[in-house]
């Protein structure tokens, strides 16, 4: 599991939230009474993770220098000319090469993903300089073969059948062909293209690309520091070294994306269905605006900072990808930035993503409107985020070094039964739309304090009823809590088949309901090209998917999931500790103890020995002590397997 430390003293106290709280008392008792109200009591914007931008801007007007900052936020990292870290030959570079007599010269490196999955685009043309249009396949001859000028509404419109057109002022122009074009200009940034709903745009190639029959993605081909131009991450208005600051953790995001993806074209065919990008135009990865960045005066200031970095990055020796570190930044920390591994859940720590002390961003001198903030939510939303009936206490019961919320507990009733379960700072964050994971929880009076239920052993679940469960039953009581939360409905009303084997169709339901339970994020459930699961109820098709979605199961075979086919025990112990990961804990080192799993793959091996050391199985047999890997799961064998990982995990 993973370490949990013990409540820390809130970092607010040091910023005076408390009179603040004071203002946000509801002020009418009866709702009160009717619907209590916990307060979530908060500081900073965003995930915490390197940079803080208000904390940039405190340390640039108290006389930093953007190196400096740069350094105070990624451990042991310099700053590098892009010259000294990719030699001459190397594609992020190729288009500084002089081209040969007589050749255009190598087009710009990075693709950013403007818009996905377009049936038509219309645009105009701003500026003096005409624009050339082209389109492949269409028997016109050398790019480019029309021209769009100031004045006129242009088009470029998918036709079906995967074939393209470009209309002027509503009339068909020149031939059709496929959706594969492009605009293409020279006087940059002295003319822009807008791009209707989309943006406007100055510097790049705009180049469409077909993912379908019917529809094309938009995406802008761009040199990197003409990227980092229309970066809108940062108000042009702040001091320069901040501006700075953020045009060499911007360039660095983007490089080290560009990295991550290749050349376009080595692109997947995920990443051209996705988008034909590097990066995404939005805070997925970064706010790319274009020409609107660019266009107002105060903006030169902004212009000024990435001419001052040009062709700079951030480097760590430790840092794959020839030393680009990824360059995380975010509004403000609240207080103290998160390390990578405790907010993103990463595999290991990145040494130069540790978390680092950031009074800056609560200096009063960097006017951060969410150096502190508070959010009202009323009990009955908060039952409904966690599956209860009713909430009857909240509170953070584990934070990280940083100060941040690593869990929740919440304290409430279930079909009659008091129970407890836990969440993570994140999932709380996400449920009710908080600024960040720097917060600490003000209950209502008279609420309780949540630590002295856990779920299916203190108070102990009631009898479910079933007629076929007796207390004879070494699984009765296992058999009792899973259909208490939801997670193994019975058979019938009055029946749950405890020896009936689980098909793997159920066992997807119900490690879903687990999951649920252990407060994992669910992610919408879509298709995973599963062939063989269209006769299945929508429930349980939608189980299967979010299973594959979450890494808990890849299927039996290429587009195969065998949904009527029966579950192994080795196969359970694969599950039950994937779902332990995904519920956000480290799995113990596995110790050997079983001696009947010769010839089973590495993973069942482990995951084995894994459940051993989690007391979630104590085995089939001792002396010696087997495993029984090939018997197949019962309705009472998966209930007991699933409620000792609910204990374990709540």
């Amino acid at each position: 599991m993973l370490k949990r430390l013990p409540p820390t003293r809130s970092p607010f106290a040091l910023i005076g939230l408390v009179a603040l709280l004071a203002t946000l008392v509801p002020t009418t008792p009866a709702a009160a009474e009717t619907d209590p109200v916990y307060t979530f009591d908060g500081a900073g914007w965003g995930h915490g993770v390197g940079m803080s931008q208000y904390g940039a801007r405190a340390m640039a007007l108290n006389g930093w220098t953007a190196e400096q900052i740069v350094t105070a936020y990624y451990n042991g990292v310099s700053i590098q000319p892009l010259s000294d870290v990719f030699d001459q030959t190397h594609w992020l570079r190729a288009d500084e090469a002089e081209p040969p007599p007589e050749e255009d010269p190598e087009d710009p490196p990075l693709w950013i993903g403007l818009s996905q999955n377009r049936s038509s685009v219309t645009f105009h043309v701003h500026g003096p300089s005409a624009v050339g249009l082209c389109k492949a396949n269409d028997a016109e001859g050398e790019c480019p073969t029309q021209f769009a000028g100031q004045g006129e509404t242009w088009e470029f419109r998918n036709l079906g059948a995967a074939q393209c057109r470009f209309y002027r002022n509503g009339s068909p122009v020149g031939n059709t062909g496929t959706c594969r074009g492009e605009i293409r200009w020279t006087d940059q940034p002295g003319t822009q293209v807008h791009l209707e709903g989309i943006g406007e745009y100055s510097r790049g190639i705009v180049k469409f690309r077909p993912v379908s029959t019917g529809t094309f993605h938009v995406s802008l081909q761009i040199g990197i520091d003409e990227y980092i131009y229309g970066l809108g991450e940062m108000p042009s208005d702040w001091h320069p070294e901040a501006l700075q600051a953020q045009a060499l953790a911007g360039r660095t995001y983007g490089i080290r994306q560009a990295l991550k993806y290749g050349p376009e074209p080595q692109f997947s065919a995920g990443r051209k269905s996705q988008c034909w990008c590097h990066l995404w135009d939005t805070t997925v990865d970064q706010s790319y605006v274009g020409w609107y960045k660019e266009n107002e005066p105060h903006d030169q200031a902004w212009v000024a900072a990435v001419d001052a970095t040009a062709g700079q990055i951030i480097t760590h020796p430790q840092a794959p990808d020839s030393t680009v570190i990824i360059a995380y930044y975010s509004s403000s920390s609240g207080g103290h930035t998160d390390s990578n591994m405790d907010r993103f859940g990463s595999v290991e720590y990145l040494p130069y993503l540790l978390g680092v002390p950031d009074p800056w961003s609560l200096d009063p001198i960097a006017a951060n409107p969410y150096a502190s903030w508070a959010k009202q939510v009323t009990a009955s939303s908060i039952a409904a985020a966690v599956g209860l009936d009713a909430v009857t206490g909240m509170s953070v019961t584990s934070r990280f070094v940083s100060g941040t919320v690593e869990e929740v507990t919440i304290a409430g009733t279930l079909n009659g039964s008091e129970v407890e379960v836990t969440r993570s700072g994140k999932a709380i964050k996400s449920y009710f739309g908080l600024r960040s994971i720097m917060y600490d929880i003000v209950p209502p009076e008279g609420a309780v304090t949540p630590g002295t239920v856990q779920l299916c052993e203190y108070p102990a679940p009631p009898d479910a009823g079933f007629v076929d469960v007796d207390g004879s039953n070494v699984h009765k009581e296992d058999i009792d809590c899973v259909a208490m939360l939801g997670v193994i409905p019975g058979s019938t009303d009055s029946t749950f088949a405890p020896t009936e084997l689980i098909p793997r169709s159920d066992m997807a339901l119900f490690m879903i309901k687990a999951a649920e339970v252990l407060g994992v994020s669910l992610p919408e459930p879509a298709d995973h090209g599963f062939e063989d699961i269209g006769h299945l109820s929508q429930a349980e098709q939608d189980a299967i998917n979010q299973m594959a979605i979450l890494g808990l199961t890849k299927g039996t075979g290429p587009g195969e999931y065998s949904p009527a086919r029966t579950v192994d025990r080795w196969q359970m112990a694969i599950f039950l500790v994937r779902l332990h990961t995904a519920a956000g804990y480290e799995p113990p080192t596995p110790v050997d103890v079983f001696t009947d799993l010769d010839g089973m793959i590495d993973e069942a091996v482990r995951s084995i020995h894994q459940l051993f050391q989690m007391e979630v199985t104590v085995g089939c047999a001792v002396d010696p002590a087997r495993y029984c890997p090939a018997n197949q799961v019962s309705r009472q064998e998966m209930a007991s397997f699933l409620a000792r990982l609910i204990r374990l995990d709540t």
